[in-house]
């Protein structure tokens, strides 16, 4: 089993998808089930933000074997706690700040409350007072080779004596991961990098569990949008991007180049599954470059079938297809393309001088036979109107596409000629 996390929100980041697109590439190569980890426990947004999660990741073609709720795993975590408390493997500690602590405050708390169990216990029992859960400092060093990031080993006293079940009875985030590697017997978890200074804790949690199976790690160099980060806490939003008209597809591209070596600068998800390679990821963070997502957004719009493409728009015909395509240039993302399309199908409107002859053109074309060849068709309007034709050409261009500048007319006109009395429409 191959898993990651998720947290509990309809809008995942790009650090997360990175992790989740990456470990269902690795499990269809190894040819094994995909698990990912909803950190639902004390998030506000349970209510089918499976379901939501399931369908934005659907958009990417990733559908995982299962989607693991945590909150409906909540009973086993304390079951596994309360064992370890038994072995005095874990203590309760009357610390309960609700700020995460740091490894030599957990060490405070692992001398002060492990060390006089019995006084704490008797407090906790006549004071009703609240308290946590917490493993007991392990005894020596804590190493692993990470997939990516290369050998780590940390001291005891950097892991401490991290929280396993909260005062609401809740588990820790790093509880919860280390218990679900265990129940499904994860052989492979791909995270985050700011999942990575945690990771020693879990080894550590599940050595104290008894738990023997070998759990390799692969921590993603972290994506930020800054110049600098220290970690990969960055706004850079899926359901952003997606907003802005960037494809599903060329949001996979844009994961699997970054920081890779590859065979190819565009491709999609199946391509990626047969070269992909985690031991060629670099370790070193990557500062997001729109401008790439954007190139490979309009290769990837370049690549759709005409008709396709056209139905993203509303229509179901390969020459609005190519239409749109002739706008790459300028337009690179969908909505960029939609305000393209909505101009050209929109009534025009000018002031002053042009606007009587614009309603003369206008009314002109409504009137006028159907003409195949764009030369005929301009040469019927310049003898119908009387205006000149340098003149005439760059009135219809206001009035075909809205605009001063574009594509040629030429290239233009034989794609949108059935439409033609629709298009170039004048409202004064």
């Amino acid at each position: 089993m191959f898993g990651s996390a998720l947290p509990a929100t309809v809008d995942l980041g790009l650090n997360d998808l990175h992790s989740v697109l990456i470990t269902y590439i690795v499990s269809r190569q190894r040819q094994e089930r995909c698990l990912l980890c909803l950190e639902d426990i004390g998030s506000e947004e349970t209510q089918s933000s499976d379901q939501e999660i399931a369908s934005l990741l659907k958009k990417f073609a990733i559908e995982p074997e299962q989607l693991l709720l945590q909150s409906e795993q909540k009973h086993r975590y304390q079951h596994f706690a309360h064992t370890l408390m038994s072995q005095r493997k874990a203590f309760a500690c009357l610390c309960v700040a609700e700020n995460p602590q740091t490894p030599s405050q957990d060490s405070l708390c692992h001398n002060s409350c492990f060390e006089h169990q019995e006084m704490v216990a008797q407090q906790i029992k006549e004071q009703k007072l609240p308290y946590v859960i917490r493993i007991k400092k392990a005894e020596e060093e804590i190493s692993f080779v990470d997939l990516i990031q290369g050998k780590v080993s940390v001291a005891p006293e950097r892991i401490g004596a991290p929280v396993l079940l909260r005062s609401d009875g809740n588990p820790s985030p790093l509880f919860a991961s280390a218990c679900d590697d265990m129940l499904s017997n994860t052989s492979l978890r791909v995270c985050a990098m700011r999942h990575l200074d945690s990771t020693p804790g879990e080894i550590h949690i599940k050595q104290s569990l008894g738990y023997t199976a070998k759990t390799d790690y692969a921590h993603l160099p972290a994506i930020h949008a800054g110049e600098a980060a220290a970690d990969d806490d960055t706004p850079l939003s899926i359901r952003q991007l997606l907003e802005e008209g960037f494809l599903p597809d060329a949001i996979i591209n844009y994961l699997l180049l970054a920081g890779n070596t590859h065979p190819a600068e565009h491709f999609t998800l199946p391509n990626a599954v047969a070269w992909f390679d985690l031991s060629t990821l670099s370790p070193d963070p990557i500062k997001f470059d729109k401008e790439t997502l954007q190139h490979l957004n309009r290769r990837h719009l370049e690549a759709m079938d005409d008709r396709s493409l056209s139905t993203l728009f509303g229509f179901a015909d390969a020459d609005i297809g190519r239409l749109l395509k002739l706008h790459l240039g300028e337009a690179d993302t969908i909505s960029a393309l939609e305000r393209r399309i909505k101009a050209i199908f929109s009534p025009k409107r000018c002031d002053g001088d042009t606007a009587g002859q614009m309603q003369t053109l206008a009314t002109l074309i409504c009137e006028a036979p159907m003409i195949d060849a764009f030369e005929d068709f301009v040469q019927y309007l310049v003898t119908q109107s009387g205006i000149e034709e340098a003149r005439l050409l760059t009135l219809l261009r206001l009035l075909i596409t809205a605009t001063p500048d574009g594509p040629r007319l030429e290239d233009i006109y034989p794609l949108i000629s059935p439409y033609i009395t629709e298009i170039a429409r004048y409202t004064p």
